[in-house]
Parts: C-alpha cells; structure tokens; sequence
C-alpha cells in the first residue's frame, strides 16, 4: 500500500506503540488514589461478586492486579493501562488493513490523544477494557469484511487456473489427433 518496506513498518509499529504504552503506563504510581472514585473501584474489586450494576470484567482485573501486586495505586490501574495499550494496538491493526504503516501509527497517536481512552486507561474506574473489547470488536469485522468471497481466495484461483491448463491440454490433444489423422 505505501512504499515502506517491512522493517520500516514493524520500526512504525513499535515506535507508535511504545510511545502509547509510555503515555498510559508511565507514572501510574506518582499520584495518589482520587478519593471517592478510585477508593470506590477499589473497594468493589475486593469483592468477589464485583460490581454490581456494571460490567465485572474492569472489577476483576483490578481485583486480580490488586491481589497479585499488593495494595499499591499503580497495581489497581495497571489493568487499565495495559486495556488501553490493547486499545492502541487494535487501532493499528484496523487502520493498517487501509493504510501503510506510517499511516496506522498516526493512528495510534490520534487514538492516544484523546482523553476519553487516556482518563479511562489510567484511573481504577475507567472502562478501559470495554474500549479495548470494543477496538478488538471492530478489527475483527474490518478483518471478515475485507476478506475475499469463499471460492475467489488463491485456492479458487489455482483451480480456475488449473481447469483452464487442462481445457487447453484437451485442446492440443484434439490438434494433435486431427494432424495424426490428415498423415
């Protein structure tokens, strides 16, 4: 599609995705927990039964963080930061089935900027993972609806081309029959 070559577009590649994993994970500890919203997200993860009235996977991945690191701020957003890096990579992904690489990393840093994925990927009560599932979600439909029809992809290809060797094949043969016959 562009004129990248491949180590150009996996240097794209990780470049817009470093940068993004940089902007979202890089000082999730630095500030304290935003009394009563995280302390509340928090609070629920604990639960087993998560939250009630929302989506459990958020509350569970912080509940899961928070017993596998320890109590720390960093630890119940971590989950989230690492929902909005998936987010990242399937913005590139999408974009990269209609572009060149250069164009997917803008992309990324389109998708980075915005402060709706930046507030709920670095904060314990963000939907991080909802927007992640959600990016994931339309990767997939961009990948089934770019595919070519059942019958047309290389393999419908090479038995077009192979019945096409064989009428050929047939017709030599008639050729050669009738200039038997004329001798």
């Amino acid at each position: 599609m562009g004129g990248l070559d491949q180590r150009d577009a996996r240097r794209w590649a990780a470049a817009s995705l470093g940068l993004g994993a940089l902007i979202l994970c890089g000082g999730l500890g630095a500030y304290g927990i935003w009394d009563p919203w995280e302390l509340d997200a928090a609070e629920l993860a604990r639960k087993p039964e998560g939250p009630l009235g929302a989506p459990p996977l958020a509350g569970w991945l912080v509940g899961a963080s928070l017993g596998l690191f320890g109590v720390h701020e960093w630890a119940g957003r971590l989950p989230g930061a690492l929902a909005g890096v998936a987010a990242l990579a399937a913005a590139f992904a999408l974009a990269r089935r209609v572009t060149d690489a250069k164009g997917a990393a803008y992309a990324v840093a389109i998708a980075v900027s915005t402060p709706l994925l930046v507030l709920h990927a670095r904060h314990m009560f963000g939907e991080a993972p909802m927007l992640a599932a959600t990016g994931l979600l339309g990767w997939s439909a961009a990948e089934l609806s770019f595919q070519a029809p059942r019958g047309r992809r290389l393999g419908g290809q090479r038995r077009a081309k192979k019945e096409g060797e064989e009428e050929e094949n047939q017709k030599g043969r008639g050729q050669r029959k009738k200039t038997k016959k004329q001798r």
